[in-house]
């Protein structure tokens, strides 16, 4: 035995004891790789090019076995639960994504600005205007063709009632009308009630307070 081959099997027998709980596969490849190594490069590419592809065949049977498993739909009926229903109630304390955030905006009026009032407008005549009509009188185009109509803004109780009713009339809803939360922004609600607090002012206030130009433009119309 040449001098080169006493030296790789001496490696071989020490990286033999520092990898004891390795498996027989593994040393086989260390003391091969030692004694020749342009034969061990080879044979690791064979071994690559055959387990590869198992691996990947074995990822696409276990997505397989995954877009076939057992689950239930939303709404449905569901034995694991004790309610038998699948959809179950958040626990108690639960934050929602995006509510603190939410919750921030609603818990302080913006200043009145030109800015806010241009912003309910455009949001009012989207979101209120085929019900609650462009005066804010009850009198949208769905009411005129059957649907019930709405307060009139002008009334006292809703020219007295805090900002807060309107927010909350908007995220609820009231009577007939549907929740408007998932239509209309935190930040766009006191938009909106700002324009009607505009409304309100517009239908309440007395000629003779305004401003001698518009006055006369309004006295004008017919």
């Amino acid at each position: 035995m040449t001098t080169d081959r006493l030296s790789a099997t001496a490696l071989g027998h020490a990286a033999l004891k520092a990898t004891s709980k390795c498996s027989r596969t593994l040393r086989f490849l260390g003391i091969f790789r030692l004694a020749c190594p342009s034969l061990a490069t080879r044979s690791a590419g064979r071994w690559f090019g055959v387990f590869l592809p198992v691996c990947v065949l074995t990822l696409v049977a276990g997505c397989d076995q995954m877009a076939r498993q057992p689950r239930a739909d939303a709404q449905e009926a569901s034995r694991f639960f004790p309610d038998g229903k699948v959809n179950q109630a958040p626990p108690v304390g639960t934050v929602a994504r995006g509510e603190l955030a939410r919750d921030a905006v609603l818990a302080e009026r913006p200043p009145l600005t030109a800015a806010l009032l241009e912003r309910g407008e455009e949001r009012y005549r989207i979101n209120c205007v085929p019900c609650h009509g462009l005066a804010g009188d009850g009198l949208g185009t769905v009411v005129q063709r059957g649907f019930p109509r709405p307060p009139d803004f002008a009334e006292p109780r809703l020219v007295q009632a805090p900002d807060r009713h309107f927010l909350k009339v908007i995220e609820h809803g009231y009577g007939v009308m549907y929740s408007y939360a998932a239509r209309v922004k935190p930040a766009d609600r006191w938009a909106i009630v700002a324009h009607i607090r505009s409304l309100q002012l517009a239908r309440t206030a007395d000629v003779k307070a305004l401003p001698e130009e518009d006055r006369r433009a309004l006295e004008a119309r017919p």
